[in-house]
């Protein structure tokens, strides 16, 4: 927290600011996590593994026909 609030230029913080700064960002961050989406967000999920043993290596995600 000391790095932000040089970064702010701020000398000094009281760990009392640093208590309400910190609540007031959990308050912020859960009303962030509990809103409606309001439209479908299109994503990608891929999972594949890579390795390599022996100088060779070996591809493990699913082959397309």
């Amino acid at each position: 927290m000391q790095e932000a609030v040089t970064h702010l230029e701020i000398d000094q913080i009281s760990p009392a600011l640093v208590s309400r700064m910190a609540k007031d960002l959990d308050d912020q961050v859960q009303e962030f996590f509990v809103r409606p989406i309001e439209r479908p967000i299109p994503y990608l999920y891929v999972d594949a593994s890579y390795l390599q043993g022996c100088g060779r290596k070996f591809d493990t995600s699913p082959k397309q026909s």
